[in-house]
């Protein structure tokens, strides 16, 4: 039996009202936005408002640039300058982690005070 035709098909009703969906149980809703991404939706919106209507264009290659060194840094900062479990924790291997460093001009030990 072919049941493409909705006449034919016995579980088509031309009387049928969709229930209304009930709302999703709490494991099955959105997680909350995490700190970092509330700070970047944050810093976006500063970063538009001062545009006043202008569109910027290359956005995605700006935003990782500006995201990148800060990043790199501050997780560098957090593995005691171990490059080796700096990549671990950034998922890179340790060959990138270097070349990144370099691009970034970022110095594998802070200077001596």
């Amino acid at each position: 039996m072919h049941y493409l035709h909705a006449a034919k098909n016995p579980l088509y009703s031309p009387n049928h009202q969709p229930k209304p969906h009930a709302p999703p149980p709490p494991f099955m809703k959105a997680p909350p936005e995490s700190p970092l991404a509330v700070c970047v939706r944050r810093a976006l919106r500063r970063y538009f408002k001062h545009l006043r209507g202008e569109r910027p264009t290359r956005m995605y290659d700006m935003v990782m640039r500006e995201m990148e060194k800060p990043l790199l840094e501050t997780v560098l900062h957090e593995a005691g300058y171990n490059q080796t479990t700096a990549a671990k924790m950034l998922g890179l291997s340790r060959g990138t982690l270097s070349a990144k460093l370099r691009r970034h001009k970022i110095k594998k030990r802070p200077a001596a005070r």
